[in-house]
């Protein structure tokens, strides 16, 4: 028990501190650049292309998703044989 009151009670180093301050401001504006300005971006300009955002998006999300896949079989495969080669 007194260990964990200790850990509850630990105060952070000036680094500590900073670091998550900065991880803090940094997810907060990957958030914000994600969610609401990039399909507003992406939007305009498909707008003004002529082209329909709605299907390039879905098309993007799912090159995107298949690369991520692709790559996620060979570092596993390669991991888990303990060679170079899948």
């Amino acid at each position: 028990m007194s260990t964990d009151t200790n850990a509850l009670s630990k105060k952070f180093t000036k680094t500590e501190k900073s670091w998550i301050l900065y991880d803090w401001a940094n997810s907060v504006y990957a958030t914000n650049i994600m969610a609401v300005i990039f399909p507003i971006y992406f939007g305009n300009v498909c707008a003004q292309s002529g082209a329909d955002n709605l299907v390039l998006w879905s098309y993007g999300t799912s090159v995107a998703t298949f690369l991520v896949w692709r790559q996620i079989r060979l570092h596993g495969g390669r991991r888990r044989r303990g060679r170079a080669g899948v």
